[in-house]
């Protein structure tokens, strides 16, 4: 029954694709082999508060935008400490 299936691909046309795999890859590859590179701290001080919460969001911080500039750095600092344990 399946048959005439490939016997339509071989018809019109439809080949399979080769995957080739890329020169650059390594042969394997372990996560826990690699440390992750820690998130560079910038100067929140000097930072708008839009800012912050945008570093924070592309770190993958939570915050609470409705809080002070001051309480919304000491709560990422807070959490910076407590990933690194």
């Amino acid at each position: 029954m399946m048959g005439w299936i490939a016997k339509l691909k071989e018809k019109f046309g439809a080949k399979k694709e080769e995957v080739l795999p890329s020169p650059n890859a390594p042969t394997a590859f372990h996560l826990d082999r690699h440390k992750a590179n820690k998130p560079s701290v910038p100067d929140f001080y000097s930072m708008e508060k839009m800012e912050i919460g945008l570093w924070a969001r592309q770190n993958d911080i939570s915050i609470d935008r409705r809080k002070t500039k001051e309480s919304i750095i000491n709560d990422i600092i807070e959490n910076l400490k407590s990933k690194e344990k």
